[in-house]
Protein backbone atom coordinates (compact mmCIF):
# COMPACT_ATOMS: atom_id res chain seq x y z
CA UNK A 1 0.00 0.00 0.00
CA UNK A 2 1.64 3.49 -0.83
CA UNK A 3 1.69 5.97 1.82
CA UNK A 4 2.13 9.91 1.59
CA UNK A 5 5.53 9.09 3.13
CA UNK A 6 6.39 7.34 0.28
CA UNK A 7 6.24 10.30 -2.30
CA UNK A 8 7.94 12.74 0.89
CA UNK A 9 4.42 14.61 1.09
CA UNK A 10 5.04 14.53 4.66
CA UNK A 11 8.64 15.31 5.10
CA UNK A 12 9.74 18.39 6.40
CA UNK A 13 10.61 21.56 4.34
CA UNK A 14 14.02 21.46 2.74
CA UNK A 15 16.48 24.14 4.30
CA UNK A 16 16.32 27.61 2.70
CA UNK A 17 14.46 30.37 2.51
CA UNK A 18 10.93 29.37 0.60
CA UNK A 19 8.62 31.79 -1.75
CA UNK A 20 4.71 32.95 -1.69
CA UNK A 21 3.15 32.17 -4.79
CA UNK A 22 0.22 33.32 -6.45
CA UNK A 23 -1.19 33.59 -10.07
CA UNK A 24 -1.64 36.35 -12.14
CA UNK A 25 -2.42 36.54 -16.15
CA UNK A 26 -0.26 38.53 -18.94
CA UNK A 27 -0.48 39.33 -22.70
CA UNK A 28 2.64 38.83 -25.05
CA UNK A 29 3.70 41.46 -26.42
CA UNK A 30 6.46 40.47 -28.61
CA UNK A 31 7.85 37.22 -28.58
CA UNK A 32 10.67 35.59 -30.83
CA UNK A 33 10.59 31.58 -31.00
CA UNK A 34 14.15 31.50 -31.97
CA UNK A 35 15.52 32.71 -28.51
CA UNK A 36 12.50 33.26 -26.19
CA UNK A 37 12.89 36.71 -25.61
CA UNK A 38 9.58 38.11 -25.01
CA UNK A 39 7.60 41.32 -23.73
CA UNK A 40 4.61 40.57 -21.41
CA UNK A 41 2.20 43.33 -20.45
CA UNK A 42 1.13 42.18 -17.14
CA UNK A 43 -1.75 44.74 -15.66
CA UNK A 44 -0.97 47.11 -17.66
CA UNK A 45 3.24 47.05 -16.97
CA UNK A 46 5.38 45.12 -19.04
CA UNK A 47 7.79 43.04 -18.20
CA UNK A 48 11.05 42.08 -20.31
CA UNK A 49 12.69 38.36 -21.24
CA UNK A 50 10.39 36.93 -18.43
CA UNK A 51 11.46 33.39 -17.69
CA UNK A 52 9.44 30.40 -19.16
CA UNK A 53 8.47 26.69 -16.79
CA UNK A 54 7.76 25.00 -19.94
CA UNK A 55 10.25 25.94 -23.07
CA UNK A 56 8.76 23.13 -25.29
CA UNK A 57 4.90 25.12 -24.46
CA UNK A 58 7.00 28.35 -25.86
CA UNK A 59 6.10 26.88 -29.51
CA UNK A 60 2.32 28.12 -29.18
CA UNK A 61 2.77 31.38 -28.13
CA UNK A 62 2.91 35.13 -30.25
CA UNK A 63 2.25 38.39 -30.05
CA UNK A 64 -1.47 38.26 -28.08
CA UNK A 65 -0.95 35.20 -26.74
CA UNK A 66 -3.00 35.26 -23.33
CA UNK A 67 -0.30 33.33 -21.00
CA UNK A 68 -0.84 32.14 -16.69
CA UNK A 69 1.67 33.96 -14.52
CA UNK A 70 3.23 32.49 -11.39
CA UNK A 71 4.30 35.39 -9.51
CA UNK A 72 7.55 34.64 -6.60
CA UNK A 73 7.38 36.73 -3.97
CA UNK A 74 10.89 36.55 -1.97
CA UNK A 75 11.40 37.11 1.82
CA UNK A 76 12.79 40.18 1.05
CA UNK A 77 9.59 41.49 -0.97
CA UNK A 78 10.80 40.92 -4.75
CA UNK A 79 9.26 39.42 -7.25
CA UNK A 80 9.75 37.68 -10.06
CA UNK A 81 7.39 36.29 -13.23
CA UNK A 82 7.18 33.05 -14.76
CA UNK A 83 5.61 32.44 -17.44
CA UNK A 84 3.56 29.22 -16.69
CA UNK A 85 1.86 28.60 -20.78
CA UNK A 86 -0.69 29.82 -23.10
CA UNK A 87 -4.59 30.04 -21.69
CA UNK A 88 -7.08 29.28 -24.81
CA UNK A 89 -10.50 28.28 -25.12
CA UNK A 90 -11.10 24.98 -26.54
CA UNK A 91 -12.90 24.96 -30.26
CA UNK A 92 -12.05 28.83 -30.01
CA UNK A 93 -9.59 30.77 -32.88
CA UNK A 94 -6.93 30.99 -30.32
CA UNK A 95 -6.91 27.47 -29.84
CA UNK A 96 -6.99 26.69 -33.74
CA UNK A 97 -4.02 29.07 -33.67
CA UNK A 98 -1.95 27.85 -31.09
CA UNK A 99 -2.27 24.16 -32.62
CA UNK A 100 -1.47 25.46 -35.46
CA UNK A 101 1.75 26.84 -34.17
CA UNK A 102 2.47 23.78 -32.42
CA UNK A 103 2.69 21.76 -35.82
CA UNK A 104 4.60 25.14 -37.74
CA UNK A 105 7.80 22.44 -37.05
CA UNK A 106 6.12 20.47 -39.85
CA UNK A 107 5.72 21.35 -43.27
CA UNK A 108 4.41 19.01 -46.11
CA UNK A 109 3.55 19.93 -49.67
CA UNK A 110 2.82 17.81 -52.74
CA UNK A 111 2.08 18.35 -56.30
CA UNK A 112 0.19 15.25 -57.51
CA UNK A 113 0.61 16.12 -61.32
CA UNK A 114 2.91 13.99 -63.66
CA UNK A 115 5.51 16.16 -65.86
CA UNK A 116 8.67 15.25 -67.32
CA UNK A 117 12.02 16.97 -67.78
CA UNK A 118 15.27 16.07 -69.99
CA UNK A 119 17.19 19.44 -68.29
CA UNK A 120 21.03 18.10 -67.63
CA UNK A 121 20.53 21.05 -64.98
CA UNK A 122 18.85 21.13 -61.49
CA UNK A 123 15.91 23.08 -62.32
CA UNK A 124 11.67 23.60 -61.89
CA UNK A 125 9.51 21.44 -63.85
CA UNK A 126 6.62 23.15 -65.50
CA UNK A 127 4.32 23.21 -62.31
CA UNK A 128 6.99 24.52 -59.57
CA UNK A 129 7.55 23.00 -56.55
CA UNK A 130 6.39 21.65 -54.32
CA UNK A 131 7.23 24.49 -52.30
CA UNK A 132 7.24 24.80 -48.29
CA UNK A 133 7.99 28.86 -47.40
CA UNK A 134 8.34 30.15 -43.47
CA UNK A 135 10.15 27.53 -42.22
CA UNK A 136 11.55 28.75 -39.21
CA UNK A 137 14.95 26.89 -38.22
CA UNK A 138 15.80 27.36 -34.13
CA UNK A 139 18.83 27.87 -32.62
CA UNK A 140 20.01 24.28 -33.65
CA UNK A 141 20.10 25.53 -37.38
CA UNK A 142 19.10 21.84 -38.51
CA UNK A 143 16.45 20.46 -40.03
CA UNK A 144 15.33 16.68 -41.64
CA UNK A 145 13.66 17.20 -45.26
CA UNK A 146 12.51 14.31 -46.65
CA UNK A 147 11.50 13.83 -50.82
CA UNK A 148 9.21 11.41 -52.04
CA UNK A 149 7.75 10.97 -55.98
CA UNK A 150 6.80 8.61 -58.48
CA UNK A 151 10.06 8.55 -61.07
CA UNK A 152 9.92 7.25 -64.02
CA UNK A 153 12.76 6.75 -67.54
CA UNK A 154 10.71 7.84 -70.57
CA UNK A 155 13.15 7.93 -73.14
CA UNK A 156 16.81 6.84 -73.15
CA UNK A 157 19.55 9.20 -75.19
CA UNK A 158 22.27 7.55 -73.36
CA UNK A 159 22.05 4.70 -71.48
CA UNK A 160 21.96 4.53 -68.23
CA UNK A 161 19.50 7.59 -67.81
CA UNK A 162 19.39 8.97 -64.70
CA UNK A 163 16.72 10.75 -62.87
CA UNK A 164 16.99 13.23 -60.23
CA UNK A 165 14.31 15.18 -57.25
CA UNK A 166 16.30 17.64 -54.58
CA UNK A 167 16.03 20.96 -52.77
CA UNK A 168 16.65 24.08 -52.38
CA UNK A 169 16.70 26.48 -49.67
CA UNK A 170 16.30 30.07 -49.74
CA UNK A 171 15.68 32.78 -46.97
CA UNK A 172 18.37 33.16 -43.97
CA UNK A 173 20.61 30.46 -45.49
CA UNK A 174 21.13 29.85 -48.97
CA UNK A 175 21.91 26.49 -50.32
CA UNK A 176 21.47 25.58 -54.19
CA UNK A 177 20.08 21.97 -55.43
CA UNK A 178 22.58 19.33 -55.49
CA UNK A 179 22.53 15.68 -57.20
CA UNK A 180 24.40 14.22 -54.30
CA UNK A 181 21.66 15.42 -52.15
CA UNK A 182 18.49 13.94 -54.28
CA UNK A 183 16.22 10.71 -54.64
CA UNK A 184 17.84 9.47 -57.79
CA UNK A 185 17.60 6.42 -59.94
CA UNK A 186 18.90 5.13 -62.93
CA UNK A 187 17.62 2.51 -65.43
CA UNK A 188 16.49 1.82 -69.10
CA UNK A 189 13.24 2.86 -70.58
CA UNK A 190 9.88 2.83 -68.45
CA UNK A 191 12.09 1.95 -65.51
CA UNK A 192 10.03 3.39 -62.70
CA UNK A 193 9.99 3.47 -59.05
CA UNK A 194 8.41 5.04 -56.15
CA UNK A 195 10.76 6.19 -53.62
CA UNK A 196 11.50 8.17 -50.47
CA UNK A 197 15.36 9.68 -49.10
CA UNK A 198 15.23 11.68 -46.49
CA UNK A 199 18.34 14.45 -45.31
CA UNK A 200 19.38 15.55 -41.86
CA UNK A 201 20.40 19.39 -43.40
CA UNK A 202 22.71 21.29 -40.26
CA UNK A 203 24.45 24.53 -39.85
CA UNK A 204 21.47 27.03 -41.37
CA UNK A 205 21.10 30.42 -39.68
CA UNK A 206 18.26 30.94 -37.19
CA UNK A 207 14.99 32.21 -39.26
CA UNK A 208 13.16 31.81 -42.07
CA UNK A 209 13.02 29.50 -44.95
CA UNK A 210 11.82 28.18 -48.11
CA UNK A 211 12.11 24.81 -49.09
CA UNK A 212 11.72 23.93 -52.96
CA UNK A 213 11.99 20.88 -54.71
CA UNK A 214 13.93 20.65 -57.96
CA UNK A 215 14.71 17.93 -60.92
CA UNK A 216 17.23 16.99 -63.38
CA UNK A 217 17.21 14.00 -65.77
CA UNK A 218 20.66 12.86 -67.30
CA UNK A 219 20.63 10.41 -70.98
CA UNK A 220 17.19 10.74 -71.38
CA UNK A 221 13.77 12.17 -70.13
CA UNK A 222 11.93 11.46 -67.00
CA UNK A 223 8.45 11.90 -65.59
CA UNK A 224 8.09 12.72 -61.41
CA UNK A 225 4.50 12.43 -60.18
CA UNK A 226 3.12 12.68 -56.89
CA UNK A 227 6.11 14.95 -55.64
CA UNK A 228 6.07 15.42 -51.66
CA UNK A 229 8.43 17.53 -49.99
CA UNK A 230 8.11 17.67 -45.87
CA UNK A 231 10.40 19.67 -43.98
CA UNK A 232 10.76 19.10 -39.95
CA UNK A 233 12.53 21.77 -37.68
CA UNK A 234 14.71 20.44 -35.32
Amino acid sequence: MTTDDAFGLTAPDPAGPSQSVKYRQGVVKLFNPITLENTVDVGGTVFANLPLLGVAEAASLDTGSVVGLLMLQSERGGVTYVILGRLVTPASAAAQQAITLLGSYNHVAVVATLESSSSTTLGDLTTVGPTIPDVLIGASGKCEVSVSAYIAISAVTLAPASAHMAFSIAGATVQAATIPNSLSIDGALNNGINATRSFLVEGLTPGRHTFRAQYAVTGGTAGFAGRTLKVQAL
